[in-house]
């Protein structure tokens, strides 16, 4: 996948590809990020970093806003719904920086959901009128999965929405008008876990007590009135806002994060502070391989990097003073 996006950059006239900047879901651990960079090793691409999808967003919100902030807070709520799964954090921006406050994530909670979902249903439509089966036929199915997603976008701006296909599969043709009620009906148990996943930052907002003053949205799946109903309902807000490009702004921000990187270009000085999703521990052992082996394991442990602790930071351990091998581990709590 990373060669074929070479070869999409170089197709474009940029035949000199240095380095690149990736975004991942924020909620990729060390063993996602680990195969991300040997894929690149691989692919003969070099990475300049690894940027997390959050980041990348919260950097193309601030960067360009420099002008209107300050030294005090401007605390904004980030929702993403996306194809294949649902971000919502709040970070608070500076004149020279931003941080990631709060975070929250469906990794199944996106419109390929949805739109499977939809599949399955006029896949047993079809198959009652005309008997035969899309979900054993490839090429039929992707030409459904196509055809729903158009269909999902119309859905979000009117009442209702057509679907037809002319030989779909078997020489027959597939049509169908679906209404907007039977569509959220159909998506109830993935509403109820994106408004979960909103309440969960909503609430870790307020242990924290920290207040914000919008909600923006992005990703093609906010376009669904029924998300929008469920985001004003939780934050409390009147409505939702839509100043950034809602399908080009993390890519906007990893290009930022790309010339900030780079000696080629001059870019404004903009910090991002990161969130620690995943609890840091750190485990010790001043006994030598042999005696660990030996007998039970006594080794001290302790959580450096708690859940939310902003990245980077430093910490520090002190140890007295031993003799012999010094073992040092690092893990998931």
């Amino acid at each position: 996948m990373i060669s074929k996006l070479k070869q999409l950059i170089q197709k474009e006239g940029f035949d000199n590809v240095s380095d690149v900047v990736l975004s991942v879901p924020s909620y990729y651990s060390e063993y996602e990020r680990k195969a991300l960079l040997d894929a690149c090793k691989v692919a003969e691409v070099k990475l300049a970093r690894l940027f997390n999808e959050t980041s990348a967003v919260a950097l193309s919100y601030g960067i360009f806003r420099k002008a209107e902030l300050s030294q005090t807070a401007k605390n904004v709520v980030f929702v993403d719904l996306g194809h294949s799964k649902l971000s919502v954090f709040c970070a608070a921006f500076y004149n020279d920086r931003c941080q990631i406050l709060a975070e929250a994530h469906a990794r199944n909670a996106g419109c390929r959901n949805i739109d499977f979902e939809l599949l399955k249903t006029f896949a047993a439509m079809f198959q009652k009128k005309h008997g035969g089966d899309i979900m054993k036929n490839e090429k039929a199915k992707l030409r459904m999965l196509d055809a729903i997603e158009r269909m999902r976008k119309t859905i979000s701006a009117n009442s209702e929405a057509p679907i037809t296909l002319e030989c779909l599969m078997d020489d027959e043709d597939f049509a169908a008008v679906y209404k907007r009620e039977e569509f959220e009906a159909l998506m109830a148990p993935m509403t109820l876990t994106i408004r979960q996943t909103f309440e969960q930052v909503r609430d870790l907002l307020k242990q924290k007590n920290i207040t914000f003053s919008e909600v923006e949205i992005i990703g093609g799946g906010t376009r669904i009135p029924v998300v929008q109903k469920q985001i004003m309902e939780v934050f409390n807000v009147a409505q939702v806002m839509r100043t950034l490009n809602a399908s080009e702004c993390v890519a906007t921000g990893c290009a930022l994060m790309a010339a900030m990187k780079s000696p080629l270009f001059k870019v404004a000085e903009y910090k991002v502070e990161e969130y620690n999703l995943y609890p840091v521990k750190c485990s010790w052992n001043f006994k030598s391989q042999m005696e660990i082996e030996a007998e039970s394991d006594k080794s001290t442990s302790s959580i450096i990097f708690p859940v939310g602790c902003n990245i980077p930071s430093i910490k520090s351990l002190a140890f007295p003073q031993k003799h012999g091998a010094f073992n040092l581990d690092f893990s998931y709590d």
